[in-house]
C-alpha cells in the first residue's frame, strides 16, 4: 500500500506523520498473502494474492482509517489527508545463471534485527533442506551489507582507539619535557 500524504492538508488540520503511523499500526488489519508473477517475454504480469475472501479495494479501505475523532462527533480519516494506491514490495524476482530454480523472497519485519532474521532464516532453510530430494540444493543470501558494515565499523573504531592512544602517549611525552 502506497500512501501519499498531502502536506498542505496535514498542516491545515494539524496532523503529524507519527499520528498517521500510529493509526496505521493500530487499525491496519490487511494481511496480503503475497504475489504471483506470470513471466511473459515482453512484460511480466504481477498478481497480488489476497488472504481475505471477497476483498474489494484496499486503497479505499485504508482511506477509512480514523486519525482523530473530533469533539462534534465527526472523524478525520486518512483519505482526508492522503491518497492511497496499491503497490507491490517488488515487481519481479529472477534466478541467477538462467538455470531452473525456485526463488523464495523473505522480507524483514519493521523493527527487527536484520542479522538475527537472516540467521533464523538460514537455520530454518537448513532444517527444511534435510527433507528435500538429494539433487536439490539450497542457497540463501543473508544481509551481507549489514554484516560488512558492522565489520567496517569495528575496524574504524579500533583504528580510532589506536590513534587516540598514540596521541595520548605523545602528549604525555611532550608534557614531561
Amino acid at each position: 500500500m502506497r500512501i501519499w500524504v498531502k502536506p498542505d492538508q496535514l498542516a491545515k488540520l494539524g496532523v503529524t506523520i507519527p499520528q498517521i503511523v500510529q493509526a496505521l499500526q493500530t487499525q491496519n488489519n490487511v494481511n496480503p498473502a503475497g504475489q504471483w508473477v506470470a513471466s511473459r517475454r515482453a512484460r511480466p504480469a504481477v498478481h497480488l494474492l489476497d488472504a481475505r475472501a471477497g476483498a474489494s479495494d484496499y486503497a479505499e479501505e485504508f482511506g477509512e482509517i480514523i486519525l482523530r475523532s473530533n469533539s462534534d462527533g465527526s472523524n478525520l480519516r486518512l483519505k482526508d489527508v492522503a491518497r492511497m494506491e496499491m503497490g507491490a514490495q517488488t515487481y519481479g524476482l529472477t534466478g541467477v545463471q538462467r538455470q531452473p530454480r525456485g526463488v523464495l523472497a523473505c522480507y524483514q519485519l519493521p523493527g527487527s534485527n536484520a542479522v538475527d532474521a537472516g540467521q533464523s532464516l538460514r537455520a530454518k532453510v537448513d532444517e527444511l533442506s534435510k527433507r528435500f530430494p538429494q539433487d536439490l540444493t539450497t542457497q540463501s543470501w543473508t544481509p551481507r551489507p549489514v554484516t560488512a558494515g558492522m565489520k567496517e565499523f569495528h575496524h574504524a573504531a579500533g583504528s580510532a582507539c589506536v590513534g587516540v592512544l598514540v596521541v595520548y602517549i605523545f602528549l604525555q611525552a611532550g608534557a614531561r619535557r
